[in-house]
């Protein structure tokens, strides 16, 4: 806003209130103004507008006019709020990654200990569950060995020395427990004081002392372009100030100009009369000493150029014919401000204002023009010159008017160009320019150029707008030296506690991996350990009750015996499941299934242990869900039959338990199936269902002793069912029963509408008699061999052993061709294993040796074990105990496919 000292706006935003009265048209300005005109410094200060945060900057002119800038805080130090956003910004996230190093830390030390806190519980409770089961066993051994004659006795007496060599297994898992965690422990706190570490630490604090270095960088950087803003700011101010004061002037000199040619437009009979209109000229041009000579030129006139001199031009001096008048002809707004000149009268320097005058009826009345003399512009940029700064003008031929080097300065005619001196590059960029001048020093300079022509030349001593910038450079460098020492110093803390930390972290690793590894040997030796005597119990108890002779009391406690075993077998069977779902060693073995089949199969087992409890039993397949899918039906499975089994033991008679299968949607080759299995069992407590897929969770701990179980089946089923991609949900009700739904995607088969087999696997083994067949054993535990000998012969066959895997092989090369139809290969055994005894037949001359059956009867049952049983060269792998029936299956498909 521009306003005159009365209070009248000259100039604004919006032009329509030029002339008006700024307090009564603009009353929010009114505190503005009534600030603007009693200040003498004219200093800038902060005001509210229009609710918005404003900074009013102001100056003054000759004439007692106002010049008034109002700039929005937030558009003024956006740029600076932009750059402490971004120091801020970078502080934070140092902070932030120094907060996460210390938070992973800490939760990586606590996962730690929950790890190896979880195997010790799993490792003591698998013990004290197996100690249980062999004192049961060991309990009805005894009643046994009291009830019975010579021969029961005898049985008994075998049953009672492996269900000793049980317990003592049981005394050794845990003993062995509680050694390897002690001395772990006792590792990991000799480590502690040795000190090691495995952290790269050197590394560490250089990566952080180089990002602080690098963070310095980057806020030194910030701090020397805020700082270089300030000082281009106060550059720039500079060349503001002088390009107002240059303004000033020419808006001076432009409105003396104005009341001349408004006057003579509005009265034009005042240059009628030659005399009468010098006189007029004159007595206003006299209270003007800037006028050099004021005039109005006409060619068309009588008398073509009126000066208020009275000068008259010759004939040859045509006004048309000047600079001056055909400028301003030309100019878009018949206003035209002429380039500096020596005035060839004065001797001064002098600049011509000029304007065409129209009158009342628009017509051309002259171009009416004014001399000014420069003295006083070059007097007011003459104050600027100080030892420090100075101001020059420079015209729009690329003159210099004034300088403080004379030399350069604009004198008695003679004018210096400024692209023949050290501001050539200034006077041609817009940017700040570096140069040192003609006193020799170093200068910062600015050029602006008017829209009068005009440039105005700032030059200011480089430290003067720059000093500051170094001055802040050094002290930031200084403070920040200061605090990267201390942060180091807090770094070595932080390091030395991380280490430790680490140390600990790392041990607990070792530990929980140390625990991890021996849990796994521990489940694979015990595998084959107890395996070894459940062969011994489960044979035993399966040729003693074969006795037609027996009591029905001793009857009834050798199928006490024998359920006891059976369920310690599958005890042992979930802790291997889960113990190669928890290692990640348990995968998913997809192949193309019939569901019809697949279903038969589950109805055959569930339907006869309703049967068994007298329970109602209902399969109902909801749709068409049938044909062929590709997926892993073992586990699958596994999984159904563990929760059928859970419904059918968890109900009494006189339950029901429903199962319905169905084909929710098939997309992109995919098909979802959805399990229902409802019971009216016992039914949960609905707070238990959160805990009823932790391992070893059970609700109640008596229905252990009634029901049975492990505690392991639902945790299996979980994880089993995430392999598999599923999800499985229960909803259940006390005394009500529980609704199991497990869903599972299944691939379809390309093999829908393939024919079914006429006959099956067992069908066709059914039709090859093993009577007669002789068969080597390798075995190397003596009572093992003994007991599959007489279960051989119970099926009418017969057997040699051999005690390690060398015999093995020997026995083999010397018999002769075709003298054994199948091996039965242990696969740990003194000498030479199994596994080495099956590549040393294997890789023997003879015909019989690539085509014998070699069928793995073993107590290693990880899956692994079976691979590596069948890379070996065997044909089959059957885990002890020995299931005779499947045994005798397995030998008669085997002969069979070796006979087609």
């Amino acid at each position: 806003m521009i306003v005159t000292d009365s209070g009248l706006i000259v100039g604004y935003t919006d032009m329509s209130l030029v002339g008006e009265s700024a307090i009564e048209k603009l009353p929010e300005f009114q505190t503005v103004l009534s600030r603007v005109t009693t200040s003498q410094a004219h200093d800038s200060f902060h005001v509210n507008l229009d609710g918005q945060s404003c900074i009013i900057f102001s100056s003054e002119t000759n004439n007692h006019w106002y010049l008034i800038l109002s700039v929005g805080t937030g558009i003024l130090y956006a740029e600076s709020h932009r750059q402490i956003a971004a120091l801020a910004s970078v502080n934070l996230l140092m902070l932030l990654v120094l907060t996460v190093f210390y938070t992973l830390s800490t939760r990586n030390r606590i996962q730690a200990g929950l790890v190896l806190e979880k195997n010790r519980n799993f490792i003591s409770s698998f013990s004290d569950r197996l100690r249980v089961l062999t004192g049961r066993i060991l309990r009805l051994g005894d009643a046994r060995l009291l009830r019975e004659g010579e021969e029961p006795e005898e049985f008994a007496g075998h049953i009672r020395a492996a269900g000793e060599e049980l317990s003592l297994l049981s005394d050794d898992v845990q003993s062995y427990s509680e050694t390897l965690i002690f001395e772990q422990e006792k590792d990991t706190q000799k480590k502690e004081k040795q000190g090691s570490s495995s952290i790269p630490t050197r590394r560490i604090r250089i990566g952080v002392v180089s990002t602080l270095l690098v963070t310095l960088v980057i806020v030194m950087v910030f701090c020397m372009y805020i700082s270089a803003g300030w000082g281009n700011t106060r550059l720039s101010r500079e060349a503001d100030r002088y390009e107002n004061r240059l303004d000033e002037w020419i808006i001076e000199q432009t409105s003396l100009l104005y009341l001349f040619t408004d006057t003579i437009s509005a009265q034009p009979e005042i240059m009628d009369d030659y005399e009468t209109a010098v006189h007029w000229l004159n007595s206003i041009a006299s209270h003007y000493p800037n006028i050099s000579a004021c005039y109005m030129a006409n060619p068309y006139a009588e008398i073509p150029v009126i000066m208020n001199t009275g000068w008259i031009p010759g004939e040859d001096e045509r006004p048309e014919t000047r600079p001056w008048y055909r400028e301003t002809e030309r100019a878009a707004n018949h206003f035209n401000i002429s380039a500096p000149y020596l005035d060839a009268q004065t001797g001064n320097y002098c600049i011509t204002f000029s304007r065409v005058v129209y009158g009342e009826n628009n017509e051309f009345l002259g171009i009416f023009g004014i001399d000014f003399f420069l003295d006083k512009l070059m007097q007011v940029l003459g104050e600027s010159y100080t030892s420090r700064s100075y101001a020059f003008l420079v015209d729009s031929d690329g003159i210099i008017i004034n300088h403080p080097n004379k030399a350069y300065e604009n004198a008695g005619g003679s004018g210096v160009s400024i692209g023949d001196t050290e501001y050539a590059e200034c006077y041609n960029s817009t940017d700040i320019t570096v140069l040192r001048d003609y006193s020799g020093h170093i200068y910062s300079c600015l050029s602006r150029k008017a829209d009068s022509g005009f440039t105005v030349m700032v030059a200011i001593r480089w430290w003067s707008v720059y000093g500051s910038v170094v001055l802040v450079v050094i002290a930031f460098i200084v403070l920040f030296g200061v605090c990267i020492v201390f942060i180091v110093s807090l770094l070595n803390r932080l390091i030395r506690w991380q280490e430790g930390v680490n140390r600990q972290l790392v041990h607990a690793a070792e530990m929980a991996e140390s625990a991890n590894r021996a849990k796994s040997q521990f489940l694979s030796q015990m595998s084959h350990e107890i395996r070894t005597p459940m062969n011994a119990i489960l044979g035993l108890d399966s040729i003693a009750l074969r006795d037609p002779d027996l009591s029905p009391r001793t009857r009834d406690e050798l199928e006490k015996i024998g359920a006891s075993a059976k369920h310690l077998l599958a005890l042992i069977n979930d802790i291997l499941d889960m113990s190669r779902i928890e290692s990640g060693r348990m995968e998913l073995n997809e192949k193309d299934f019939s569901l019809k089949d697949f279903l038969e199969q589950i109805n055959v087992i569930v339907g006869g242990q309703c049967d068994d409890k007298g329970l109602q039993y209902e399969c109902r397949i909801i749709g068409t869900p049938d044909g062929h899918f590709i997926g892993d039906d073992l586990k699958l499975k596994q999984v159904l039959i563990n929760i059928l089994g859970n419904s059918v033991k968890f109900t009494e008679r006189p339950g029901s338990v429903f199962f319905s299968v169905e084909e929710l949607e098939r997309r992109d080759g995919r098909c979802q199936m959805r399990f229902v299995i409802t019971d009216t069992g016992i039914g949960m407590d609905r707070a238990f269902l959160d805990k009823l897929f932790d391992a070893f969770s059970q609700e109640d701990a008596t229905a252990t002793n009634k029901y049975g179980g492990s505690g392991l089946g639902m945790a299996i089923t979980k994880r089993m069912v995430d392999m598999m991609g599923g999800n499985i949900q229960v909803e259940s009700e006390k005394g009500v029963g529980s609704t199991f739904t497990v869903t599972i995607p299944l691939k379809q088969s390309l093999a829908e509408d393939a024919p079914e087999k006429e006959t099956d696997d067992e069908e066709t083994a059914g039709r090859v008699s093993v009577v007669g067949l002789h068969v080597l054993i390798a075995e190397d535990q003596e009572m093992n061999a003994e007991i599959l000998n007489d279960l051989l012969e119970m099926e009418e066959m017969s057997s040699e052993w051999a005690k390690n895997g060398q015999i093995a092989v020997e026995m083999f090369s010397q018999s002769e061709e075709n003298h054994f139809d199948a091996i039965l290969m242990d696969m740990r055994m003194p000498v030479m294993d199994g596994l080495e005894a099956t590549r040393e037949i294997r890789k023997l001359g003879r015909p019989d040796a690539k085509t014998i059956p070699i069928i793995a009867l073993t107590a290693n049952a990880f899956e692994e074990d079976v691979q590596q049983c069948l890379s070996a060269g065997m044909n089959e792998h059957l885990s002890k105990p020995v299931d005779i029936d499947a045994l005798v299956l397995t030998l008669g498909r085997l002969i069979a496919a070796g006979k087609e």
